[in-house]
């Protein structure tokens, strides 16, 4: 089996006010290290379209965070 960045990895939020991605980011001996960067679009105007995009990322950064203990869990199956 490959090996995988260790965990824990956290889901961070928005990169910074007005940004158009989530980050997930990891911990290894103490420091923090960016894990993945998952964007949405933002459509001028368009708001409802732009909330839906925005929550899709959302939940897509908050399950890739999730990895390492859904990795965990099936071994234990």
């Amino acid at each position: 089996m490959s090996k995988h960045t260790p965990g824990p990895w956290k889901f961070s939020g928005l990169s910074e006010s007005g940004s158009d991605h989530f980050k997930v980011i990891g911990t290894k001996l103490g420091g923090k290290f960016k894990i993945a960067r998952v964007p949405f679009i933002q459509i001028v105007d368009c708001d409802i379209y732009n909330q839906r995009e925005r929550n899709e990322a959302e939940a897509n950064a908050k399950l890739i965070a999730a990895a390492p203990e859904l990795l965990e869990a099936c071994k234990t199956l």
